[in-house]
């Protein structure tokens, strides 16, 4: 018997809380009848998850993250560190430890568990009247961007690097599911190009429809900027500049999203305030409540595994800001979304990165001035200094200035690892033997290694044999 790799809408819908229409039946038989069905269910089951690991070891892959011991914290033998060690090392691999246990991957079933709900969301909310309060067409354009985002994760953790248009039609990409129902069928790999044609359409046809539909200015929700920033994403990856520029100025021209002032970063510290807050104007979207520090922050019942990197620390000027705003008073402990006053999900995407994108396709197009000049206005506040701007007088040490700034700036956002792949961003890890902390190797991902594309999940691989695989190898040891 052919065996299928298939995602079930009732087991989704037992897994999530998604209001009063699914209260006290029998979930086998629920059946969404209304525009409001609808939106519960898009809310409940693809926006407000409360996933343990939806991409958590993104972060672990990255230069921003080491695991040098605090020489305040003690060095226990912690069997949660033991398992995610492949990840760190970037391991041939990565979901099974030294001790033979796995850890299997779930990032790509829960990414695509969004993916078939969006589809039957698109597909059922289509067939309603168009509604006076617009709701039809707010749920068609959240459906259509939150599936571009899960396919933006899927492409920025499992396919071949997007190089230029003519080499990503035969790049690998992911598979394309536009099922909405079950169907007992292996999917294959869509080429790169045609996933990034698709997640275009999408956003733009998103677009029109959250602009189109009712409005909730809610950061619960993605509006039609967050769809445009999605866009931007990929216009970078393709390198057209022309077209990131126009998407990023139309942002600007009519977000009421601010960039966090000088003022609000300085009181982070002092009064227990975080970046991801409702309070924080320039947050555009969040989305999903998942477990990304546990694994290698400071405090808690048991001490650090991993923690912030000290290169990343040190590129902080002593002025700068964001060194008490985005992390704990050691230095090691990202602060970001680690306070009870955040009460917002910790996967969000903030107004700054407009301008980052905005800057690095002026810089890229030759602009370079223009380029920081966009950096500047987040940097005025950023450092608590009348010298805070960046100058350059070429376009290479323009592109050194602005891929530190976007480091320093974007930290432990879900946004450095795929900075790295862009760029081919070579990275070292030393990893400190538990036994003997004095005792460590040093692993490194080269820039050409096709390790910068993570396998896909084990129990995957084991029923869908025609699935195309990339091979990974033996990270590279220095000492």
């Amino acid at each position: 018997m052919k065996l299928k790799y298939i995602f079930i809408l009732t087991l989704m819908l037992t897994t999530v809380s998604c209001g009063k229409f699914l209260e006290n039946k029998n979930m086998d038989q629920v059946i969404p009848n209304s525009l409001d069905h609808y939106n519960e269910l898009m809310f409940g089951s693809v926006i407000s998850l409360d996933v343990v690991a939806f991409g958590r070891n993104l972060e672990l892959m990255t230069d921003d993250v080491s695991d040098v011991i605090p020489e305040n914290s003690s060095a226990d033998n912690d069997s949660r560190k033991e398992h995610m060690i492949p990840w760190y090392t970037w391991a041939k691999n990565n979901q099974v430890d030294k001790n033979g246990n796995e850890s299997i991957d779930k990032s790509y079933q829960q990414f695509y568990s969004m993916i078939v709900i969006c589809n039957i969301i698109e597909d059922k909310v289509d067939q309603f009247e168009d509604d006076i309060a617009g709701l039809k067409f707010k749920l068609l354009g959240e459906a259509q961007c939150m599936r571009a985002i899960a396919y933006y994760y899927l492409t920025g953790m499992y396919a071949d690097i997007y190089k230029d248009t003519e080499s990503s039609k035969t790049a690998m990409g992911v598979p394309i599911n536009k099922e909405t129902g079950i169907r007992d069928y292996l999917y294959k790999r869509s080429s790169l190009y045609e996933v990034h044609e698709l997640m275009k359409k999408d956003l733009n046809s998103a677009i029109v429809n959250l602009e189109k539909g009712a409005k909730t200015n809610s950061v619960y929700r993605p509006n039609s900027n967050v769809a445009r920033l999605f866009l931007s994403r990929l216009y970078l990856n393709e390198k057209n500049w022309n077209e990131v520029i126009k998407v990023c100025d139309e942002i600007q021209s009519n977000s009421k999203n601010s960039i966090t002032s000088l003022e609000s970063l300085k009181k982070y510290d002092k009064h227990g305030e975080v970046l991801y807050s409702k309070k924080n104007a320039s947050i555009m979207f969040a989305f999903t409540k998942r477990e990304i520090w546990g694994e290698y922050v400071p405090g808690g019942t048991w001490q650090p595994k991993f923690v912030a990197s000290p290169d990343l620390i040190n590129s902080y000027s002593s002025k700068d800001a964001r060194v008490n705003g985005f992390f704990s008073t050691d230095g090691y402990e990202p602060i970001k979304h680690s306070s009870s006053t955040s009460k917002i999900p910790n996967l969000a995407f903030r107004i700054e990165e407009v301008y980052f994108n905005k800057a690095e396709a002026l810089i890229e197009s030759g602009k370079f001035n223009d380029g920081l000049e966009q950096i500047n206005l987040v940097r005025y506040n950023r450092i608590d200094d009348v010298d805070y701007a960046l100058a350059a007088s070429s376009q290479s040490e323009a592109r050194i200035l602005f891929r530190a700034e976007k480091r320093r700036e974007f930290c432990f956002e879900d946004i450095r690892w795929f900075d790295i792949r862009k760029w081919g961003v070579s990275v070292e890890h030393k990893f400190h033997d538990m036994a003997s902390p004095d005792d460590f190797k040093t692993y490194v991902l080269t820039a050409d290694s096709p390790n910068y594309i993570l396998p896909l999940p084990l129990d995957l691989i084991r029923i869908n044999d025609v699935i195309e695989k990339r091979e990974r190898v033996d990270t590279e040891v220095l000492n």
